[in-house]
């Protein structure tokens, strides 16, 4: 039944991007969004965001995420970003050569 479920979940969301193929090309157009607080992107037309990773049901592996592909000669490209900001701010004061005292 487990298995039953989550098959049916993942034929839904999948299902739902046929609405929102472009008939003239063939294509998914999504919208984005970047107003949020948190500088985050977020996409509408569908919410690209709610394709499930790659699962395993009942032995065998789905991969609804290769339903969007780039142009060709193109490539997509994901990034997860969380906290870059803090990360390169941690990386940028490890490497100064003088203490903020110093410097002034």
């Amino acid at each position: 039944i487990q298995e039953y479920r989550q098959a049916a979940s993942l034929l839904v969301r999948l299902r739902s991007l046929l609405g929102h193929i472009d008939g003239r090309t063939g294509r998914i157009h999504s919208s984005f969004d970047d107003r949020q607080s948190s500088g985050r992107l977020s996409s509408t037309g569908p919410n690209l965001q709610q394709l499930a990773k790659a699962k395993t049901i009942a032995g065998e592996e789905f991969r609804s995420r290769d339903a969007i592909r780039a142009t060709a000669g193109y490539e997509l490209a994901v990034f997860d970003i969380a906290q870059a900001d803090i990360r390169v701010l941690a990386h940028a004061v490890e490497s100064f050569p003088r203490t903020a005292g110093e410097h002034l």
